[in-house]
């Protein structure tokens, strides 16, 4: 894991995504912190909505 690793996720809804991420902001969070590395991270939220 790069200590400037990200974190995706999608859903079939917004509020399926939106809960996925979540998941996965927390799954990478617990890896930094057994890894050492610091728990503060930028993250950026890119909405893509296809038909």
């Amino acid at each position: 894991m790069s200590k400037y690793s990200c974190c995706l996720s999608q859903g079939d809804t917004k509020e399926e995504a939106l809960n996925n991420i979540k998941d996965a902001i927390i799954a990478c969070l617990e890896v930094r912190a057994e890894l050492g590395y610091p728990l503060t991270i930028k993250f950026t939220i890119k909405e893509i909505i296809k038909n």
